[in-house]
């Protein structure tokens, strides 16, 4: 919401004010948008405005907790390989069927791969039951976001979502640096301000131990004493 409302109080005036949405992969575009002197970005002045008006939602990446590892995840790569422990499996099933009499005594491979056919049988259904809850969840997530899966795959979506994640982070461990160092400045300021005071006074008033203004053209009693 906080970034849409940027987005639209920015384009005000342009074909792109008023907009109801964004795509998920501008939210990656936030430090290309830099201000005048090119020292800070748009992610940054939006990482400020949370720390002051939304100071809750600061560290709402700890929710993320699954983002780093499902970006790293290709929906591609594990339907093929679904599909391999599928094929793999039929062919040993096809094995055992074929071969069910023992080629002699010490011949184990009916008894001990009929029970890992079993066992990894169970795994590969649950593995494609599990493939299948994740395309699910995913189109129900797009639906929610309002994207076009075919347009938008989930490896961009959760790479997006990282990268957002990791630039709001350093942006806002560049805001406390760029803090840190602004106030040591203010602090170095006021310490040589009160030290040119501190001489400015000495110079102002020369006093001896005794509190004589040696300076004074008056006469003044009590000098030997």
């Amino acid at each position: 919401e906080l970034i849409l409302l940027l987005g639209n109080y920015m384009n005000t005036g342009s074909k792109n004010e008023a907009a109801y949405g964004f795509e998920f992969s501008f939210l990656t575009k936030l430090t290309s948008t830099k201000d005048f002197e090119n020292k800070q970005t748009l992610l940054h002045y939006i990482v400020e405005i949370v720390e002051k008006k939304h100071p809750e939602d600061l560290k709402f990446y700890e929710d993320w907790k699954a983002v780093d590892k499902a970006s790293r995840v290709s929906v591609e790569n594990v339907q093929k390989t679904v599909r391999q422990m599928n094929s793999s499996l039929k062919n040993l099933e096809s094995d055992l069927n074929n071969n069910k009499v023992p080629q002699g005594p010490d011949d184990k491979f009916i008894e001990i791969m009929g029970e890992f056919t079993s066992e990894c049988r169970e795994q590969v259904e649950n593995v494609g039951r599990l493939q299948v809850q994740m395309e699910k969840l995913f189109k129900e997530l797009a639906e929610y976001f309002a994207f076009d899966t075919n347009k938008y795959s989930v490896e961009e979506f959760f790479s997006d979502i990282k990268t957002f994640k990791d630039n709001f982070i350093q942006a806002h461990q560049d805001n406390l640096k760029i803090r840190e160092i602004e106030e040591k400045a203010i602090r170095a300021q006021q310490a040589k301000e009160i030290h040119l005071q501190k001489q400015l006074d000495m110079k102002q008033t020369k006093k001896n131990d005794y509190g004589i203004n040696m300076d004074s053209g008056l006469a003044q009693e009590g000098i030997m004493d």
